[in-house]
């Protein structure tokens, strides 16, 4: 008699619900034989998280990834303007342009009551983890279907990731990654009141440092970069406003290179600024939707 095979997996995703609050979603789970258990770890800033234990199954020729949330194990630190809710997500693999894949779809969240606390969406963008947990090919077992929670006035949601993800199938997260230097600027519509920016540096270390300014006022001074991910949140209540990239120097291997990523609900942009020492790179946002 043969035994299920087991793996581990870490899957890093977005999450985004009703209100426009958007967090960062981790799965750390053990796939045996399409059976997922572990854990979910949702937060903005690292090391201030909750985690919640989880279950789910995963079916590979049906491109479906389902789990659920059925404790919180603790609170370190997260703090939120909302309830802490247990989130139920079902989700289906997707193709980008690019060819690489992706896990989207809705949840819906309820408290440990199983009263119903709102809904939002959840998406794992592709990685070498998301893909090799595709390659098991299995048939999904069964799970007993939810009650449906009660249809009462919604609670503010703590997993607020739907203020994007964060998200409904007309707001697919957006992968395609821009590059931008001194001269060659880039600009977005922004749809929230947020902006919640993460900088890290994607390639080789070797110590190019960074100031980021928004309009005339620095959020960010002499960040040196590494492969920690520093995340700012920032508001955003003007029609329009400049985030600007300078390079205080070069490292070790020019040029001054820095990965960033720009949440606006459950959007997302990714973007490469490079630049020689002394020079800028600037993103510019204008507010869209607004009357």
């Amino acid at each position: 008699m043969g035994f299920a095979q087991v793996e581990y997996f870490t899957l890093q995703g977005y999450l985004g619900v009703e209100g426009g609050e958007s967090y960062n979603y981790k799965l750390v789970v053990k796939d045996s034989f399409g059976i997922l258990s572990g854990f979910g770890y949702t937060y903005l800033y690292e090391g201030k998280e909750v985690k919640a234990t989880i279950k789910g199954w995963v079916d590979k020729q049906k491109g479906i990834f389902n789990f659920q949330e059925t404790n919180i194990v603790h609170n370190r630190g997260f703090e939120s303007n909302t309830t802490i809710c247990l989130i139920h997500a079902s989700l289906h693999l997707k193709k980008e342009t690019n060819g690489g894949e992706v896990f989207s779809g809705s949840i819906t969240s309820a408290d440990a009551g199983n009263v119903y606390c709102g809904q939002g969406t959840i998406t794992f963008p592709y990685s070498p983890q998301l893909k090799q947990l595709m390659k098991v090919a299995i048939s999904p077992p069964v799970f007993p279907v939810a009650a449906k929670v009660a249809n009462i006035k919604p609670l503010r949601v703590i997993y607020d990731t739907l203020r994007t993800k964060r998200m409904s199938a007309s707001d697919s997260l957006e992968k395609k990654v821009a590059e931008i230097t001194f001269g060659q600027d880039i600009t977005y519509d922004w749809h929230t009141d947020s902006i919640v920016l993460k900088i890290w540096d994607g390639g080789k270390i070797d110590g190019d440092m960074v100031s980021i300014r928004m309009n005339d006022a620095i959020m960010i001074h002499k960040l040196t970069l590494s492969k920690d991910t520093v995340t700012k949140r920032i508001k955003f209540l003007d029609n329009s406003c400049s985030l600007t990239i300078i390079a205080l120097n070069e490292g070790s291997e020019p040029p001054n290179t820095a990965n960033l990523i720009l949440l606006d609900g459950n959007r997302l942009h990714e973007i490469i600024a490079f630049n020689e020492v002394g020079k800028h790179a600037t993103i510019h946002l204008r507010k869209v939707g607004k009357p």
